[in-house]
């Protein structure tokens, strides 16, 4: 059983403030929008469905752990709208087709691998190799 869903909104709340909505973008990663703030989640652990890149996870992106009895359930990774998303998206294009198949259907633009990169370069840029492997 994954346990990223029944904790996503207390993650979300504890980072960036009272959640409006989390919508699951892939198994095991939502996106989530609040008043102030917003960006991806993404849950690991060892029922968790999503196996995020191993450079992502660092402290930098780092939310919440939940343990039970001292084993973990799952930890949370966030990606803020602004900056960090790209670092997310270059690391696993999987996740970025699942937005943009969401985009088209309302008349939005993809997000580009050129956008990703450019956003990396210009915020996060100590993680321009992940998009250069991607």
């Amino acid at each position: 059983m994954a346990y990223g869903p029944k904790y996503i909104r207390t993650a979300a709340r504890e980072a960036w403030g009272n959640v409006n909505s989390a919508k699951q973008v892939v198994p095991g990663v939502w996106e989530v929008d609040t008043w102030g703030h917003g960006g991806y989640i993404v849950a690991v652990g060892p029922n968790e469905p999503f196996v995020l890149a191993e450079p992502l996870r660092v402290n930098r992106f780092l939310c919440t752990s939940y343990t039970w009895a001292g084993v973990p359930l799952v930890t949370y990774y966030m990606f803020e709208e602004d900056c960090d998303y790209a670092v997310l998206l270059a690391a696993h294009p999987e996740v970025r087709e699942a937005v943009n198949r969401k985009r088209a259907k309302w008349g939005g633009m993809p997000i580009v691998r050129e956008d990703v990169v450019a956003v990396i370069m210009r915020w996060n840029p100590d993680f321009l190799s992940v998009a250069v492997t991607a």
